[in-house]
């Protein structure tokens, strides 16, 4: 068992805060909660280093994306439009 360096508990499963090496308890493993010393390397780099060159290719990358996913369901749409008239057609 080990003891929270924030609040002193025991735990039977203690966390290692891979920013400062210290061990936490559950309700102290994030860095905002035991006041990590190494808070800012802890920010996202994702959001925090994004230029504004970044954050438009990010989102161009997004809405390609989008649009090939509503392709591929307007191809479903169109096969299964194309069965249902195929089915009727020998039916009737």
């Amino acid at each position: 068992m080990a003891r929270c360096e924030a609040c002193g508990e025991h735990s039977s499963m203690p966390y290692s805060c891979s920013y400062c090496g210290g061990t936490f308890c559950k309700s102290h493993r994030m860095p905002e909660k035991h006041g990590c010393r190494n808070l800012s390397e802890a920010s996202s780099p994702s959001t925090a280093n994004l230029t504004e060159e970044n954050m438009q290719a990010a989102s161009k990358a997004y809405r390609q994306t989008g649009n090939q996913s509503r392709r591929i369901v307007y191809l479903y749409l169109l096969v299964a439009a194309i069965v249902i008239v195929a089915i009727l057609f020998f039916f009737l």
